[in-house]
């Protein structure tokens, strides 16, 4: 029907407008919407109120002059007459006193009813506000939701696709319910969109002048995922499970899996503590359980190691014999979280050729994809008499840079700088919730919507970088 009333060109293309990812809260409305022209209709009522309600006693006492002239032409009488009369006229109630106070209670009256509308009409404006601006949030979470689910589709239908080779004809029917769960869940992710395009629209009627509405929306846009985003079909979040006791207890495991899956935190990496190292078949046996408990969910675990003193000569060989344990298990992933800097700073370049010694060994011995945590410092122009950290990273699988900055833009930008910088690495950009670090490089105070609505907003910039997700630090401070 559109294209019957506006003629659309052949060779058009539908695109997507931007949404605003992060409005403004109530207190930055309250400023424009001073000046919304309901409210400088209801202030100039209130101000001719005021200018009628101070009357006096005079004011009710009406007076009049008169002047007039005659002319008389007489034909019994030769001359002419005329007059002039002159006349002041007052008049007044007879209760003087009375009407003028009658008078003043109808102005005062007048006056509180004109200060009563103008109260209401400005709650009513802060109360639409305020229930626009909560059901754009909403339907933003609700968009991420179905984003998140478009990606649990597609990776599953590829790994129902790659597993046809496999099952054969009995694999036929469990690749066309794959198919058909990632069609439905592109057609909610369309769903999503205009719902949120539909509360954007009605938070944009609340105020006339747009200049003055743009800051209010806010800078962050969240965008349409095209197919020619680089990487957005392999974005994900992921987060750091240092204490995996919840994950590994069978009546604690199904329940732990769904909050992380609700959360939309699709790699797991999965730490082991000394007590459950050293349980050595209970870890296995419990470990295997998780991973097949988690990947009906689309949910990815990796093994998260990171003992300092494995970047030695001396304690590499303890890391060596953990992988030869958990060999069999059918990890997603290795990942290493060895700070270098936790032996001792300054790190001398020795110990940096420690560090890239161990990962070197790792990566041989490890049946599976290594990825590392790392400072960015090491990414940074090499230093003169120290190795190279980048340039040995090759053969890792993917990087996360632990920029710890609760300035989006600022962890933004030195991600994808670095990315730019060693376009061959793959990189993620790690973030922490920790309560124990500082306000300026924590996200320890943010909720878990406000999370969702931040990682929407990175992900368009980062992609394009070749960034492919955002890992938190960790599982045990994440908001719920």
């Amino acid at each position: 029907m559109l294209a019957l009333l506006v003629p659309l060109p052949a060779a058009g293309t539908a695109r997507a407008e931007a949404l605003p990812s992060q409005p403004q809260g109530l207190q930055a409305w309250q400023g424009a919407l001073i000046r919304h022209p309901r409210l400088s209709q209801r202030e100039q009522a209130l101000q001719l109120a005021d200018e009628q309600r101070g009357s006096r006693w005079y004011d009710n006492v009406d007076s009049s002059f008169s002047l007039a002239q005659s002319l008389q032409d007489r034909n019994d009488y030769r001359r002419n007459g005329d007059g002039l009369v002159a006349s002041l006229a007052f008049a007044m109630p007879f209760d003087l006193l009375g009407a003028d106070q009658a008078r003043q209670r109808l102005g005062e009256a007048n006056y509180q009813a004109a200060q009563q509308a103008l109260a209401a009409e400005r709650q009513q404006l802060q109360f639409s506000v305020l229930k626009g601006l909560r059901a754009y949030r909403q339907s933003l979470d609700a968009l991420q939701d179905s984003l998140e689910r478009v990606q649990q589709a597609e990776q599953l239908w590829h790994e129902r696709q790659a597993r046809r080779a496999v099952e054969g004809e009995e694999g036929l029917l469990a690749l066309l319910e794959a198919e058909q769960g990632y069609q439905a869940a592109l057609l909610g992710r369309i769903q999503a969109w205009h719902a949120a395009w539909l509360r954007e629209a009605e938070l944009r009627l609340l105020l006339d002048d747009q200049a003055e509405l743009e800051p209010l929306l806010g800078d962050g846009r969240l965008h349409w995922p095209s197919a020619a985003d680089v990487g957005v079909s392999a974005w994900s979040q992921g987060v750091y499970i240092w204490d995996s006791h919840a994950l590994l207890d069978p009546q604690r495991r199904a329940s732990e899996l769904q909050r992380l899956q609700r959360s939309g935190l699709r790699q797991l990496y999965v730490g082991l503590s000394a007590a459950q190292v050293r349980a050595e078949d209970g870890s296995v046996a419990a470990l295997k359980a998780l991973l097949q408990a988690a990947e009906p969910l689309g949910l990815q675990v990796s093994l998260l190691l990171g003992e300092p003193s494995w970047i030695t000569p001396q304690g590499r060989p303890e890391l060596l014999r953990l992988l030869e344990r958990y060999r069999q298990l059918p990890f997603a992933g290795l990942h290493l979280d060895l700070e270098v800097e936790q032996l001792g700073w300054p790190v001398p370049p020795e110990r940096l050729r420690q560090w890239l010694d161990t990962l070197t060994a790792a990566t041989r011995h490890s049946p599976w994809p290594l990825a590392i945590s790392s400072h960015p410092r090491w990414f940074e122009a090499p230093v003169a008499d120290a190795p190279c950290v980048p340039c040995a990273l090759e053969p890792v699988e993917q990087i996360s840079l632990m920029i710890y900055q609760r300035d989006p833009r600022r962890s933004a930008a030195a991600a994808t700088a670095i990315a730019a910088r060693w376009p061959q690495l793959r990189f993620r950009l790690a973030q922490s919730v920790e309560r124990k670090l500082q306000g300026n490089l924590s996200w320890k105070d943010a909720s878990a919507a406000q999370l969702k609505t931040q990682v929407s907003a990175w992900q368009p910039e980062l992609s394009a970088a070749g960034i492919s997700g955002i890992d938190w630090q960790d599982w045990q401070d994440y908001p719920r």
